[in-house]
């Protein structure tokens, strides 16, 4: 009461001054219990979770007070995450990468043909592999059917290329055939079609609804591409010829494929890995890996020109499954990291210390050399450094650790039997420390990232275990 007191003006009374029943008649009984609790939590909550050993991923939130003679509390403490792998080390799958064709190499080539064509305006019909410059308008065929004007054409000025035959045309706006429907066509004309969508179209508003399309032609181009020879390698970069033009952009091709395929083949071996596995979480470390997959989706969305709320209109979907579309993505990317930190801690998997520190200093110079003097002075390089410090370390043990699976799953690996593992131990000791470091860094991430919701009360701090980490 004397500390409420202290921070409350109560007529009469110098702070901190006024008698206990002036208090509570000023300030309400509550208020007084309210505070209390709090300061009991703050003392008591740290040495109830180091004395009962539980190991929170993050901060604890006061659930209830039972009783108040005696005074109970019951509080809901997110745990770490645990993860039971089944018999992963009996993982095989084929690695079967895609292997580039001449077919591949000639639509790579003739890509870049189109993007180095010359365009002129020509005065004559449009045909295929011509531009045609258009006004677009649009409107339902039936008047009483109402369609959000967002998702029709207002006087909407761009440009189509007619596809020739070797182009698909399956990404085609606003429809597929909608450019084919302007071969033969003249500047100044213009013609009136109507199209009706499909019931799975992904602009949900125009679903099963039939569109009446105005185009006014504007101009028509022609594309003149240049000739396949050596001339034309040449302009594209550092190429004597054709030939060593093509292999170049053949080992492009397979270096694409490969990653790609490596990619999904990862994915699968964790699918795999996951669906044999037991995995706990609590709530809070899936809804922070949800921010940061929104986050992240963001930041790609804006580099495009768009927002979350146009690219969720233009794939027709609602607030709800947009939401859920990201939890499940989020749920499958945190049991893969889960798995991977298992595995990696289970198989003492290593990390090139040097590599890191390398990775970090290069980091930060980055920081220091692209934020402005204002936004330098904001930052605490003390915090950042092991920040970013653990960050890529992470990464580098999660592309090592999956590396090894890769190993694992192509039968490259000879796993050892449990009596070969007993008789390594020995062999392994400073490995299985290099791994233990590993997995305290993977837990002093999670605790970074908790977004649980501190509720008043306060995690045991452990300063010597945090030099260490």
């Amino acid at each position: 009461a004397r500390k409420i007191a202290r921070k409350t003006k109560i007529p009469g009374f110098r702070p901190g001054k006024a008698p206990y029943g002036v208090i509570v008649k000023h300030v309400g009984e509550a208020a007084i219990l309210d505070d209390a609790i709090e300061d009991i939590v703050n003392e008591q909550y740290p040495k109830i979770i180091k004395e009962t050993k539980i190991d929170p991923y993050g901060a604890g939130s006061l659930e209830n007070v039972a009783s108040l003679e005696p005074l109970k509390l019951e509080f809901i403490v997110p745990l770490n995450a645990e993860v039971t792998l089944g018999d992963y080390k009996s993982l095989r799958i084929p690695y079967k990468p895609k292997k580039i064709t001449k077919k591949d190499v000639d639509a790579a080539i003739e890509s870049l043909r189109q993007q180095n064509a010359v365009v002129k305006t020509v005065e004559r019909e449009a045909k295929k592999g011509d531009i045609v410059h258009v006004t677009l308008n649009s409107k339902p065929v039936n008047p009483e059917v109402t369609i959000d004007e967002k998702s029709l054409f207002n006087d909407y000025h761009t440009s189509i290329l007619i596809p020739t035959d070797d182009d698909d045309s399956k990404e085609e706006v606003p429809f597929p055939g909608f450019a084919t429907s302007l071969i033969g066509v003249k500047a100044n004309e213009e013609k009136t079609i109507t199209h009706t969508f499909s019931d799975d179209y992904p602009i949900e508003d125009l679903r099963g609804k039939e569109i009446e399309f105005h185009i006014k032609i504007n101009a028509i181009q022609s594309m003149e591409l240049p000739e396949l020879n050596d001339e034309f390698a040449q302009s594209l970069g550092d190429f004597k010829t054709m030939a060593e033009f093509k292999k170049h952009i053949k080992e492009n091709l397979t270096n694409q494929a490969n990653v790609e395929y490596q990619k999904k083949y990862d994915e699968d071996i964790l699918d795999k890995i996951i669906a044999d596995a037991e995995i706990k979480f609590p709530p809070q470390m899936l809804e922070r890996e949800m921010e940061d997959f929104k986050h992240g989706l963001a930041q790609r969305l804006s580099q495009q020109g768009l927002s979350i709320d146009l690219y969720k209109q233009y794939r027709g979907v609602s607030d709800e499954e947009f939401e859920q579309e990201i939890k499940d993505a989020s749920e499958i990317r945190l049991k893969q990291s889960l798995v991977i930190f298992k595995i990696a801690g289970l198989e003492s998997i290593e990390v090139n210390q040097e590599q890191v520190k390398e990775e970090t200093t290069r980091a930060l110079n980055y920081f220091s050399q692209t934020l402005s003097p204002k936004d330098a002075k904001r930052i605490n390089t003390n915090e950042l450094l092991p920040n970013i410090y653990t960050n890529v370390m992470m990464d580098h043990l999660t592309m090592n650790t999956l590396e090894w699976l890769r190993k694992l799953a192509k039968g490259e690996l000879e796993t050892a039997t449990e009596n070969d593992d007993e008789n390594q131990d020995s062999e392994n000791s400073e490995k299985t420390k290099q791994a233990e470091k590993a997995k305290s860094a993977t837990k002093k991430v999670a605790k970074k990232k908790s977004a649980s919701k501190k509720a008043k009360t306060k995690e045991p701090s452990d300063n010597e275990q945090d030099k260490d980490e």
